[in-house]
């Protein structure tokens, strides 16, 4: 068995016993997550993927994403993709030591922009992000902010230092708004980040699919059982073809996808994010678009039974809902690989044969 193989089920088997029962769904009604968070991160599982130089657990990106995978798949109510694969990025990018604690990043949304203004050993951060994940709940902000030149940085805050106005996604997860007016960073805690807004939502976007893709396949795993389980005119319902029709859709779904994530992953791992950009969002579109079709008929195998809030199945598919909006939804990164292969001098061709386009072409109005 590969290391990569025994990090897999170990993971699994902690998640699974630790977001066993109603653990997940007393969080979502406001039950601390500090106990769970703390259990995670002493198994050096929060920061897998950031270099141990720089505070992390020096693992690979695919080890990061390995993590994620079966989070998704227990719903983990914890900022683990926030803390690892963005704002452990950025900081060890950046040259800055990632601290322990939980991490929420800003700004997520392309479209929210934050500047900063180098101050002598200081830097002043100006701007507003919108659906932050986990900021108020956060030990630790990072902001990725643009200079007047367009170059960016990284810089680290207390949560406190920000106007943080609450909210809630979907999956009843924190996304709040994040005001910075005039908050000042202290030497050392800023440096400039060798990167674009683009490798952020990239990683942004490889993490969500992953995330999906973990929480569709246990979508597909209690649906099955709950069919073989569940008996009607006295047999299972497993033995009705239409469930079995729809079954069938659901792994069919979560196997395409399965594909587009794992290819995806490698090739990021591999050859970085950006260079990746393509794999990555189709894997997203692909995620995306299979987390309507695997919710819904998840939804019709187990009727009523599947809506009722104790039940891992609506806890899944409200984070699949939540996720796929999040950077970038499918139609979002379908326009972009569009884009790209309208300005490639070898067109469609060009782009499915050599899946490398250059990412400056995808660029949409």
């Amino acid at each position: 068995m590969s290391e990569r193989s025994l990090l897999a089920d170990a993971v699994a088997t902690f998640f699974g016993e630790q977001c066993a029962g109603e653990v997940v769904e007393h969080i979502e009604a406001g039950a601390d997550a500090r106990p769970l968070w703390n259990d995670t991160e002493e198994l050096g599982l929060t920061l897998a993927s950031v270099p141990e130089e720089a505070g992390g657990g020096g693992g690979t990106l695919v080890d990061g994403l390995t993590v994620l995978r079966s989070a998704g798949r227990q719903a983990v109510p914890l900022p683990l993709a926030e803390t690892g694969l963005l704002a452990g990025w950025a900081l060890a990018e950046a040259g800055l030591q990632v601290p322990e604690g939980m991490i929420a990043v800003a700004p997520v949304r392309r479209e929210d922009r934050v500047t900063i203004t180098v101050d002598g050993d200081t830097a002043v951060l100006e701007g507003r992000a919108l659906r932050v994940p986990w900021a108020a709940a956060a030990d630790h902000l990072v902001v990725v902010a643009e200079d007047a030149d367009g170059a960016l940085h990284t810089a680290l805050i207390a949560p406190s230092d920000a106007a943080i106005e609450p909210g809630l996604s979907i999956a009843h997860e924190p996304r709040d708004t994040v005001v910075l007016s005039g908050v000042r960073v202290a030497a050392g805690a800023f440096a400039p980040l060798p990167a674009t807004i683009d490798e952020l939502q990239l990683r942004g976007a490889l993490s969500r699919s992953v995330q999906m893709l973990g929480a569709m396949e246990k979508a597909l795993e209690i649906s099955v059982q709950f069919a073989k389980d569940r008996a009607q005119f006295g047999r299972p319902i497993a033995k009705f073809q239409a469930v079995q029709h729809m079954l069938a859709g659901i792994a069919r779904e979560v196997a395409v996808s399965r594909s587009a994530v794992e290819l995806a992953a490698t090739a990021a791992s591999e050859n970085g994010v950006t260079e990746a950009w393509l794999e990555i969002a189709a894997a997203k579109v692909v995620t995306g678009r299979a987390a309507g079709l695997v919710s819904a008929p998840a939804h019709q195998v187990h009727g009523a039974m599947g809506v009722t809030k104790e039940y891992h199945l609506s806890i899944l598919t409200r984070r699949m809902w939540s996720w796929r909006d999040e950077f970038g939804r499918e139609s979002y990164w379908a326009q972009r690989i569009g884009a790209a292969a309208f300005a490639s001098d070898g067109g469609v061709w060009d782009l499915v044969s050599s899946g490398r386009v250059p990412l400056d072409l995808a660029r949409t109005a």
